[in-house]
């Protein structure tokens, strides 16, 4: 179990995955490692939050192959 105040992994699903790395970006600091999307997860591009030298989580595009049309951002 982590301790009090650590950050664990998060995973954000979003329209706009680039205004996104912006935002996080300037607001954290973190950066991310791109990479393609597994197989049968769909096509695109997998981010993985980085912050400071740790993988702090991984984020991707939510359209309708993923989620469908109403999902909304989570």
């Amino acid at each position: 179990m982590a301790e009090h105040g650590t950050f664990i992994w998060n995973e954000l699903v979003t329209p706009d995955p680039d205004a996104c790395r912006k935002f996080y970006g300037a607001l954290l600091g973190w950066t991310t490692k791109e990479m393609p999307m597994p197989e049968g997860a769909g096509p695109g591009t997998y981010s993985i939050w980085v912050a400071g030298e740790t993988d702090a989580g991984g984020m991707f595009k939510l359209d309708e192959n993923h989620m469908g049309e109403k999902m909304p951002a989570h």
